[in-house]
């Protein structure tokens, strides 16, 4: 009996802080920091979303995981979805807070919502596996859609395997390659070793 082990693009931790870029050390003497710190403490929410990412990232300060879930708490509660998606992070790895798949789905889904494809393909995952949430392939397939239609490449590559071994879906394999092809194209390794396998077999990848 011949077995086949599915691959699918779940590594979360190094996809699930995408977010705008912080200040570079060259950029962050203790003035900007102090600045930002006051901005934060005022109210703004991308000083509060910015205080988060120095905390987490331990740029221009200290690292600290309880001050970073802080922040991005404060500025989640006010809708940045960049706070959600890594407030949603911090629940998934349990950094800063105790782990909790379901408040980190909670955030995703906050962040989802509001279209933000690193958290649409984040779901995706926590769906597939059944982590915080009920598994459901179906879902999964919702949210890898939304997520590689706005360019997402892991969300892409995710599409096409579920295409391809009818996951949620039915077996599809000119939609299994249309995904794979998006994801390749993006230079995704996986989707093109997919496609050169697939060609090899003799199935049709044009």
């Amino acid at each position: 009996m011949l077995f086949t082990i599915l691959m699918f693009h779940v590594a979360l931790m190094f996809l699930i802080f995408c977010s705008p870029p912080m200040l570079t050390r060259a950029q962050e003497p203790s003035t900007i920091i102090d600045t930002l710190f006051k901005a934060a403490e005022q109210g703004d929410v991308d000083s509060q979303f910015k205080a988060g990412q120095a905390y987490e990232q331990g740029r221009g300060i200290q690292q600290n995981y309880e001050k970073a879930v802080k922040w991005y708490r404060k500025a989640a509660d006010q809708g940045n979805l960049f706070a959600q998606n890594n407030l949603g992070a911090m629940y998934l790895n349990g950094n800063g807070v105790p782990q909790d798949c379901a408040e980190a789905v909670k955030w995703f889904h906050q962040a989802a919502d509001q279209g933000h494809a690193v958290s649409q393909f984040n779901l995706g995952v926590m769906y597939l596996n059944g982590s915080g949430v009920s598994q459901d392939s179906a879902e999964a397939v919702k949210w890898f859609r939304k997520a590689a239609e706005k360019g997402n490449a892991d969300a892409q590559f995710n599409l096409g395997v579920m295409y391809d071994s009818a996951i949620g879906v039915p077996q599809d394999s000119a939609e299994a390659v249309k995904w794979f092809r998006k994801a390749a194209d993006q230079g995704d390794t996986d989707a093109q070793n997919k496609l050169e396998r697939m060609h090899g077999f003799g199935r049709s990848v044009i």
